[in-house]
């Protein structure tokens, strides 16, 4: 399975899209810089607001600078999308509920 389309950062790097995230990228390296920023959350009153896609674009953004590293965790238990954007989760895989309350699964496995 390929990434989602609506992921300009991770298929289309070089689209004007994903300029724009870049921008966003060296605004958020200006504050871990100047201000120590270690981590951003997205969130938004409703649901179909863009946060999954934002936030993606944002860590396909930020992975691509020199020495970074990017964690992405999918906190929506209600209905998490990221693995599903990324195409790397099939639809019943165990989630963040499942990682924090069963002891038997791995990281591996969420």
């Amino acid at each position: 399975m390929a990434p989602a389309q609506q992921l300009v950062s991770l298929v289309a790097p070089w689209s004007v899209e994903a300029d724009q995230y870049r921008g966003l990228r060296q605004a958020i390296e200006r504050m871990h810089r100047d201000n120590g920023l270690q981590m951003i959350a997205m969130t938004s009153p409703g649901p179909g607001d863009g946060k999954s896609v934002t936030t993606l674009n944002l860590a396909g953004a930020l992975a691509q600078a020199p020495d970074s590293r990017v964690l992405v965790v999918d906190a929506d238990l209600h209905r998490p999308s990221v693995g599903e954007y990324l195409g790397i989760a099939p639809p019943h895989s165990p989630g963040l509920a499942e990682a924090i309350s069963d002891e038997a699964c791995g990281l591996d496995q969420a």
